[in-house]
């Protein structure tokens, strides 16, 4: 087959088009895991980029429905990340809209990100200062029309000192002291 031949020929069949014979089950989440995407994120009254992980999910609740439309989750996931910080307003609205994308065949909604959050930070002692990094994860689930947000901080201590571990004791002995 010449290459003009094939740019003619009919594109492939829509099998989501075709009909459904039985019913099939219903699914607790279909969807998108794993995607990298740049996040904006509100820290104080600074908006700062960072690199997440996100899972996206609906439910399957049409057993009629041959399945979801991944892409709508993605593109929407996509576009709120380009257009507004992470927010606890901002989750809520993400998740009425990838709803909403599937309004015909799912009830419930899910996503998840996970990234690690910089904050320079200064010694405990000296004037130096160096970068620590807190895994971050926020979850937002839309139950029964019900919302649901949780987050979780991983914070991580360490150091090349010696003596950090007795300059954090003597240093929260004597915040202790002046506080009570």
């Amino acid at each position: 087959m010449r290459k003009s031949e094939a740019a003619i020929q009919p594109d492939m069949p829509d099998i989501a088009k075709r009909a459904l014979n039985d019913p099939q089950a219903k699914l607790n989440w279909v969807g998108m895991s794993n995607l990298h995407q740049p996040l904006l994120l509100k820290d104080g009254d600074d908006v700062r980029p960072v690199q997440a992980k996100v899972q996206v999910y609906v439910d399957l609740d049409d057993p009629r429905s041959k399945g979801i439309h991944m892409s709508r989750l993605y593109l929407i996931v996509d576009e709120h990340a380009e257009t507004r910080p992470l927010t606890a307003s901002g989750l809520k609205f993400l998740l009425k809209s990838v709803l909403e994308s599937h309004h015909d065949i799912s009830t419930n909604a899910f996503v998840q990100f996970e990234f690690d959050h910089y904050l320079r930070r200064k010694a405990l002692i000296s004037d130096n200062q160096g970068w620590n990094s807190y895994p971050v994860m926020i979850k937002g689930t839309l139950l029964n029309g019900e919302i649901v947000l949780e987050m979780s901080v991983g914070v991580f201590y360490s150091s090349t000192c010696p003596c950090s571990a007795a300059l954090a004791r003597q240093l929260i002995q004597r915040q202790f002291n002046d506080d009570f």
